[in-house]
């Protein structure tokens, strides 16, 4: 939290876990990825949270070409990162 009281999202420090939902934005079926203290939680479990818990949370949405496209790009990047279970190394 920084010393205004704002809950910070993005930090190199911070390491989030991204949650992918599917939902429906003006008709359309997309993906929602999120990340943040509060990303995937429904508005009850968020109001059933303590007031000094920290809260807020990011979004994007991608159709299925975009999240098709960000597949292949992750993919590319992970297959230059060691990892110990490949049978490459």
């Amino acid at each position: 939290m920084t010393e205004n009281g704002d809950v910070v999202l993005y930090s190199e420090d911070i390491r989030w876990d991204i949650n992918v939902n599917t939902i429906e934005n003006g008709g359309e079926k997309v993906i929602e990825l999120s990340w943040g203290w509060t990303a995937g939680m429904s508005d009850e479990q968020i109001a059933g949270l303590a007031d000094d818990c920290p809260s807020g949370h990011a979004s994007v949405l991608v159709n299925y070409d975009q999240a098709l496209d960000l597949i292949s790009e992750l993919a590319a990047t992970l297959s230059q990162f060691p990892h110990p279970g490949r049978k490459d190394e």
